[in-house]
């Protein structure tokens, strides 16, 4: 047992002296990480209301909170607690200065992921983790496990991004290759200039003839073309991990939380269970793999499956009805157009592309289109109309924060 204890405690010094220095990193190099539009919190609580997610607290975290454009967002839009944490003592002093409008809601920390503890913290209705999760030590990311597991509400979901897929496998083989001529020692401009010299090599030494040539080409171009912050943090960090997303939900499980779908959300996500639509997530990814926002949630006790019938939202879609072609309405916007063969729909997706509409005000929409004898089998139709639009990225949700009337 001494010997377990001590081998315990030796890992623990490595994993924080690892911590440490990617800390240092940080406040060498400051990444300024833009507002991503896609996570503000009315989409993401939106579409996580669609599975039975319905928190309405308004209690934020960002567990690597970077200069905290992401949590001064959510706390423009909701009004609990704003709790932003780093391990960059300079990223948070900037986050510090950006939600100090936002009084003592805002609380701010400088931290080791290892030293936080959940039951101090509390739990939120939104978790923020963008960016962080596939650069960090195992250790690490076992301890940001646990905190989502006990910090989350039930209701409540939580974002996570990282690198899914069979692609990018190839990058992290490629990133290993490319900082193995990295002197830590040296300026960080000289270092950027080795990495960029490194993957030109790589380009030149890949054989034409390879049928993965193009593949192999492709991602080293990617790479090539990443600005210099993001070379420092991604290629020249001491971690770069890709994450499976069925191991990922089935490590959460236990504590309740699901996984619901990528965001943007596509196919997977309106199969019945976590299980089904992680895998079915993961199959996608076995093609066209990439850096994923994955949302998992603490639905109600048998929630399955969407629910467009939700009053907690309110439905949005953007294409502008056009001349109907053999009695079929037409919908298009600059990229795509459908055609929908039911009255009822055709009028609620008028309606709905002046402006969001809950579930009701659709079905009001819809209802003088409708057999007076058997409504409900109009209902019906447009809700299964109303997934497909969903599927496909064409309609979407938004979180309401009062009662339709």
């Amino acid at each position: 047992m001494p010997q377990q204890d001590s081998i315990s405690h030796g890992q623990d010094a490595a994993v924080r002296a690892l911590n440490a220095s990617i800390a240092e990193a940080y406040d060498q190099v400051v990444y300024e990480a833009p507002l991503n539009r896609l996570l503000l919190p009315e989409s993401v609580l939106g579409l996580a209301a669609l599975y039975g997610c319905a928190a309405s607290g308004g209690d934020v975290m960002d567990l690597g909170c970077g200069t905290g454009a992401q949590l001064a967002a959510a706390g423009e839009r909701m009004p609990g607690r704003l709790v932003g944490i780093d391990i960059s003592r300079e990223a948070t002093a900037r986050a510090s200065k950006r939600c100090v409008g936002f009084g003592d809601r805002a609380d701010i920390r400088h931290a080791d992921f290892l030293d936080l503890d959940a039951d101090e913290l509390g739990q939120f209705d939104l978790i923020y983790h963008i960016g962080v999760f596939y650069v960090t030590p195992l250790q690490v990311r076992q301890r940001i496990l646990d905190l989502l597991r006990r910090c989350l509400k039930p209701g409540g979901v939580a974002v996570i991004s990282y690198y899914a897929g069979v692609v990018p496998f190839l990058r992290a083989s490629i990133i290993k290759l490319a900082r193995s001529m990295d002197d830590p020692s040296a300026p960080v401009p000289a270092r950027i200039a080795v990495v960029r010299g490194r993957l030109d090599d790589l380009a030149r030494s890949i054989p034409s003839d390879s049928h993965q040539a193009p593949v192999l080409r492709r991602v080293i171009q990617r790479l090539a073309a990443m600005q210099d912050t993001l070379i420092f943090h991604e290629i020249l960090n001491h971690v770069f991990d890709v994450v499976d997303t069925p191991t990922l939900a089935a490590e959460l499980a236990p504590a309740g939380l699901e996984f619901l779908t990528y965001l943007p959300n596509d196919e997977s996500g309106s199969l019945p269970s976590s299980r089904e639509r992680a895998g079915a997530a993961a199959a996608k990814d076995l093609l066209v793999g990439g850096y994923r926002f994955a949302v998992f949630g603490k639905p109600a006790a048998g929630a399955t499956g969407i629910d467009v019938r939700t009053p907690l939202v309110d439905w949005h879609f953007d294409m502008l009805r056009g001349e109907s072609v053999d009695g079929l309405a037409t919908f298009a916007d600059a990229k795509t157009s459908i055609n929908v063969s039911f009255a009822s729909t055709a009028a609620a997706l008028e309606k709905l592309a002046q402006g969001p509409l809950s579930w009701a005000e659709l079905c009001a929409a819809a209802g003088p289109h409708l057999d007076p004898a058997a409504p409900e089998a109009g209902y019906r139709q447009l809700e299964n109309d109303l997934v497909k639009l969903w599927r496909f990225g064409l309609a979407r949700a938004t979180r309401r924060f009062s009662a339709p009337g």
